[in-house]
């Protein structure tokens, strides 16, 4: 009975840390391109970069 009671608990907040993990990448991988355009200097690179590890990740 212990065991469907945690299932109950914790099926439903995996459901919410899911798509939470999603929207922190991909707040991360916005900061660093207003970084990188802030910053000034060489930008195309970084943001190239910064595009396709969040494809990869998959938040694009």
């Amino acid at each position: 009975m212990l065991i469907l009671e945690l299932a109950i608990c914790i099926i439903p907040l995996t459901l919410v840390l899911a798509p939470c993990r999603r929207l922190v990448i991909l707040v991360r991988d916005l900061q660093r391109v207003h970084r990188s355009l802030v910053g000034g200097g060489v930008m195309t690179p970084v943001i190239l970069n910064v595009l396709s590890e969040a494809q990869y990740h998959g938040t694009m």
